[in-house]
């Protein structure tokens, strides 16, 4: 029988339950509103004062393939599985990070839309231990200062680009370092590589530095491009990004 979706009733639920959204989860729920067709949830994650926000479709009907993809047996249920773990689940594998942007109003729209299994290039971190590295200097990427950094215990994140078809092809490695300036950030990006690959590094990092709660990025040697993503030149010629302004 084809029933109709009671959305107060979303919404109450969505909010009950984002309010506690599991033990251990850096999520802070800002506000829920139900508008135009969609749940629109803003929140806090991690340490990163960036309020973000996402947009989940609500159903019409029993028979909606937005309700029935999920099989479920009531609303409460419904929302469990579309709203609380996707959302859960989509920001613990890097949604802050991977997701396209825009701005509104003073809030980050994540867009749940895009879909990573159809990107020419996937973005990892490089794990302790030598397998990764051996790779990465196999491959003529740097990977002794990010290892004596990471040594230190100053290293915030090591990540590389590798390509998704079956040369498995290494294009770009990114590190970012804790220290005074606040985090260096260090690119090495192979030669003929688009901008694509470089910016989603870049990007990438600068979203996970923010989320560990850093607001300043400084890359030294970076390219001049960088000034167009919102990097300036300091005195000494130092491009430095202050995410908290931007």
């Amino acid at each position: 029988m084809d029933e109709s979706i009671d959305v107060q009733e979303v919404l109450s639920l969505a909010k009950e339950k984002l309010e506690h959204p599991g033990a251990g989860v850096e999520f802070r729920l800002r506000s829920v509103v139900a508008e135009a067709g969609e749940l629109q949830i803003t929140f806090w994650w991690e340490h990163n004062p960036t309020i973000f926000g996402v947009k989940l479709a609500i159903p019409n009907s029993s028979r909606d393939p937005i309700w029935t993809r999920w099989d479920p047996g009531t609303i409460d249920e419904w929302v469990e599985y579309a709203v609380r773990v996707t959302v859960m689940e989509e920001l613990l594998t890097g949604l802050t990070r991977r997701a396209p942007r825009s701005r509104s109003e003073g809030v980050t729209w994540l867009d749940l839309k895009e879909d990573p299994a159809t990107a020419a290039f996937h973005i990892r971190d490089v794990e302790p231990g030598d397998s990764d590295t051996r790779r990465l200097q196999a491959a003529g990427f740097e990977a002794a200062r990010p290892q004596s950094v990471r040594e230190e215990g100053r290293l915030l994140l090591w990540r590389y680009a590798i390509s998704t078809d079956q040369s498995g092809h290494i294009l770009g490695a990114i590190s970012v370092e804790s220290g005074d300036p606040p985090a260096v950030c260090s690119f090495d990006v192979a030669s003929g590589v688009t901008h694509e690959v470089t910016r989603a590094l870049l990007m990438d990092a600068v979203y996970a530095v923010e989320d560990l709660g850093w607001s300043t990025v400084v890359a030294h040697h970076g390219p001049e491009w960088l000034t167009s993503w919102g990097f300036a030149a300091d005195d000494a010629g130092v491009l430095v990004l202050d995410s908290s302004s931007s």
